[in-house]
């Protein structure tokens, strides 16, 4: 999936809030201890995005590179690990949901750190509630417009892993290709929230581009 675009977003409507996304699957690439063989949805590319807050002299930023990718038609999910950010802390795992509007529908694209994801569970050291870690190709429903630019989802459906075992195999559905494998998660997502874009804060590209 490719492109880029401008968002609407409810908490922030006043805000230019951009992201561009270049991601391709790449299966079994990504080998992983108790996953030999990697995964049907490692994937490769890159994720950017921008949050001009009314104000400020120029936008936060952050680029983040993709892990993971699934889709299903019109709709696709990745994660991407940060790499740089002004809000998000290095080695973050973020993620992302686009829907390709048709029917003269918009776009939409979710992230995971604006209206979901949230560790009610947890607290921060002032007892504030606090984001979850994100696992590989975890995203929201995708929850914002997209009203400048678009995306391109080319559906690929997933194939299965040569070293699962067949018939009678351990764990279910529950547990997917994964097994014992357990969760893997992102890394101090919690820390930086605060910035993030469901308080008005961060990132992307600029100039979103049209669809292609």
């Amino acid at each position: 999936m490719s492109g880029a675009g401008k968002l609407w977003y409810v908490e922030s409507a006043d805000h230019d809030i951009r992201f561009g996304v270049n991601a391709v699957g790449v299966p079994f690439s990504r080998p992983v201890p108790g996953i030999p063989a990697g995964m049907a949805t490692d994937a490769r590319g890159t994720v950017r995005f921008s949050h001009l807050v009314p104000g400020a002299k120029k936008p936060m930023r952050a680029v983040a590179d993709v892990d993971c990718l699934v889709t299903s038609g019109r709709t696709a999910t990745l994660t991407a690990i940060i790499r740089s950010s002004d809000a998000h802390e290095k080695g973050t795992r973020i993620g992302i949901s686009v829907q390709q509007g048709e029917h003269g529908a918009p776009d939409r694209l979710g992230f995971s750190w604006g209206q979901a994801n949230l560790d009610t569970e947890a607290r921060d050291a002032e007892g504030n509630v606090m984001l979850s870690e994100v696992g590989t190709c975890m995203a929201p429903a995708p929850f914002t417009k997209v009203v400048e630019g678009g995306f391109r989802v080319v559906h690929a459906d997933v194939l299965k892993n040569p070293g699962s075992p067949a018939k009678g195999a351990r764990g279910s559905a529950g547990q997917g290709a994964t097994g014992d494998a357990g969760r893997s998660g992102g890394q101090g997502i919690a820390k930086g929230a605060e910035k993030g874009l469901g308080k008005g804060g961060v990132e992307g590209v600029e100039g979103a581009g049209r669809r292609g």
